[in-house]
């Protein structure tokens, strides 16, 4: 299935590009023909053209060259050496390579059609670095895509990192390297089975910066096999004595540590196998070797660090009989300016993140929710206590720049320090032993965290925006000022999707905690519809607010649907805003039908009956970077629909990358109605191409934004938070 987002994308910025530096692909293979040929092809469909293939047949006995043979291309070249392992081929391959920028692919594995182009791109508008890799999407034998992914987002001067086991850092499908950097780091160890590329990304971290590219571009093929796990801390323990031996100035202390923690990290994979010999084994090594300090607080430190469930494991080694707090007597303070059941998307997050008795919930708003009438309610009222924080009419200011700047942060602190008073209140009252307080408003952030701070309580902000730059004017660099203070003292971060996460790591040097927003996922009650064979209309919709973020987004689609002018076309929107505003931002026609807004119940069948579903962002917006950041609330709710989903946004937002890499929409990000109406007119004709949409958005839902999977990870974020 080809890259939708290629026919409507802003990347080719200029034609050059496509023909810069040259790339080498090299590709080491033993027996495995079956592979590889999906492998070569995946390289061969790049949209970077200047690009060789080395294939290193590594002794292969299964005819090998006769597949590669069958594929008529310039670009491959093939040599055949006796069977030495993958690092001796590798090295070959760098040694034949031409390219001044060389990528390594196995056999088994496959590059997204974007790889070369977007490595390059990074290479060349960052000199410095020797080094860039990506995120990576797992498949299994079948190259059936799994849940796990490759997330690692280290970027910069990671050589310390390098050191340490994590969950998923550098894998080497996803590398690109300049060519003259093994000339002085050198080349893969040959004489290491394992860890060997780990050994040559670590050496070139010591003396290059390295880049991470935060969406996967490439494939990885995962098998279910049993892990060798005393053979794995071998080859860990002789990475660790080639990296000191190398390194002097790693000290003592390190090397403890790095030795406890790997005793611990493989003790539990060999619980995981239940082989509890081999983990008792383990953990008494992990004892010995850091004897300084207390094995279950630094185990406990580890469950921060890797975000392991290790809690049940450490009961059953050590028998401790420290007295746990049970969830359901665990208490939240939800702090947020929106909260179940308004009409929001924030608010039915909150909703069917926290509607539960997996704890006892309080929430506090500045809406009074003890009045609400039926009109503004779109979902379920949570069974929990709701307070009510008062805030106080703010002084009008005169218009001197300072003076109003002044008034503004008077104001501010003013309306700080009497939610703060009463959010002391409720905390006296409610003894809550975790506080989350949501972005939206722009005193509920500093307000809580003072009041968390103050009654030490555990805080949690939840980034649902960029908390900064969703303001404009004096407020926005009122909460900049505060924003790094509460980020860097905090005791977790929420964010909902990698991009704001890298952003907050990039600026504050924090990490988060990627929450997506949560969808239903309901069984699809209907076959595929076949939107060609449609006489009558084809529903294009869209569901929830309009305003700013969306203007000039909802133009440009009612200007597409006027440039093909087939009657057959229709614009559905579901939605609480006035009809008389949006028309005085140019949304209106006779191609555009306006719906009241409906429950989120009913609003998932609106969704599913879709012939298109209409994902907006807008180009032209005063907070771009929110827009870059974002994640609608409706994004699972319209993958879940199973329906083929047309965005149009920015290049370089989550939402548009996301789609494009995931293979699960038609992306166009140019603020052009006429790229728009070839998008259209495409998804119209072209059956299998919406039936293959829907079905990979279907399955996308089910693996990202299903309400449990979500639900489950922030119970384990709060569990581990309690736990450390």
């Amino acid at each position: 299935m080809p890259i939708l987002s290629w026919y409507f994308t802003s990347d080719y910025k200029s034609l050059d590009m496509l023909y810069k530096k040259k790339v080498t692909v090299v590709i080491p293979t033993y027996n495995r023909k079956e592979y590889l040929l999906e492998a070569i092809n995946s390289v061969l469909c790049q949209n970077y053209v200047n690009y060789e293939i080395v294939i290193v047949d590594d002794g292969s006995d299964d005819d090998t060259k006769g597949a590669v043979d069958s594929i008529i291309s310039d670009k491959i070249i093939y040599i055949y050496q006796e069977n030495r392992g993958r690092s001796a081929a590798r090295n070959r391959g760098i040694i034949e390579a031409q390219g001044e920028y060389i990528a390594f692919l196995d056999s088994d594995d496959l590059f997204l059609p974007t790889k070369l182009y977007c490595q390059v791109e990074a290479l060349d508008k960052n000199p410095n670095i020797g080094l860039v890799y990506s995120r990576a999407l797992v498949m299994d034998d079948g190259g059936h895509i799994k849940k796990r992914e490759w997330k690692g987002n280290a970027s910069g001067y990671i050589y310390p990192d390098m050191l340490f086991i994590k969950e998923s850092f550098i894998t080497t499908p996803t590398v690109m390297v300049r060519a003259s950097v093994f000339h002085e780091v050198g080349f893969f160890d040959e004489t290491m089975d394992i860890c060997e590329d780990l050994d040559l990304w670590r050496r070139i971290a010591r003396k290059y910066p390295v880049r991470h590219i935060l969406k996967p571009l490439a494939k990885i093929r995962e098998r279910d096999c049993e892990l060798d796990i005393l053979g794995s801390v071998e080859a860990r323990s002789v990475y660790y004595e080639k990296a000191f031996k190398e390194d002097p100035s790693l000290n003592n202390n390190l090397s403890i540590k790095l030795y406890a923690e790997m005793y611990l990290f493989y003790s539990l994979l060999a619980l995981s196998y239940n082989d509890l010999k081999l983990a008792m084994s383990l953990v008494n090594k992990c004892i010995e070797s850091d004897l300084k300090s207390k094995y279950v607080n630094y185990a406990k430190y580890l469950v921060r660090y890797f975000k392991l469930e290790l809690h049940g494991y450490l009961l059953l080694l050590f028998r401790d009989k420290k007295e746990i707090k049970k969830k359901r007597d665990i208490k939240v303070l939800i702090v947020s300016h929106i909260l179940p059941p308004s009409k929001s998307g924030q608010a039915i997050v909150l909703s069917r993140l926290f509607n539960n008795d997996s704890y006892i919930y309080v929430f506090a708003s500045i809406k009074d929710y003890d009045v609400l009438n039926n009109d503004e309610m779109v979902c379920e009222k949570n069974d929990s206590h709701y307070y009510k924080i008062f805030s106080v009419k703010n002084r009008s200011l005169p218009n001197v720049n300072l003076i109003r700047f002044s008034i503004s942060v008077f104001n501010f602190l003013f309306q700080v320090l009497f939610r703060l008073f009463q959010l002391f209140q409720i905390i006296k009252k409610e003894k809550p032993d975790i506080i989350i307080s949501c972005t939206g408003d722009l005193c509920d952030i500093p307000s809580a965290f003072f009041a968390a701070k103050l009654t030490k309580k555990l805080f949690i902000p939840y980034a649902f925006d960029y908390y900064s730059h969703q303001w404009i004017g004096n407020d926005r660099k009122i909460a900049s000022f505060f924003e790094p203070i509460v980020l860097r003292n905090s005791d977790k971060i929420i964010v909902p999707n990698e991009y704001l996460k890298i952003e907050y790591k990039d600026r504050y040097g924090v990490d988060c905690e990627v929450v997506h927003n949560p969808a239903y996922i309901l069984e699809l009650s209907y076959p595929d519809k076949n939107i060609t064979n449609k006489i009558d209309e084809v529903r294009i919709v869209y569901t929830g607010d309009i305003y700013h973020a969306h203007f000039d987004s909802f133009c440009n689609l009612l200007g597409a649907l006027e440039f093909l002018d087939n009657h057959k076309l229709k614009l559905h929107v579901y939605t609480s805003q006035d009809r008389k505003v949006l028309n005085t931002h140019g949304i209106g026609g006779n191609f555009i039908e306006f719906h009241k807004h409906l429950p989120v119940n009913l609003m998932c069948h609106i969704q599913q009956e879709a012939d298109i579903l209409f994902l907006p962002l807008a180009f032209e917006s005063p907070i771009r970077e929110v827009i870059n950041t974002s994640s609608p609330g409706k994004m699972g709710e319209y993958l879940a629909a199973g329906r083929p989903i047309l965005a149009h946004l920015p290049e370089g937002t989550f939402v548009g990358d996301y789609l494009s890499t995931n293979e699960c929409g038609v992306v166009v990000d140019k603020n052009d109605y006429k790229y728009l109406a070839k998008a259209l007119k495409m998804m119209v004709e072209d059956t299998e191409l919406c039936q293959l949409l829907g079905a990979r958005a279907y399955e996308l839902a089910k693996r990202d934004f299903d309400v449990n999977v979500v639900r489950n990870k922030v119970d384990q974020i709060l569990m581990n938070l309690l736990e450390v």
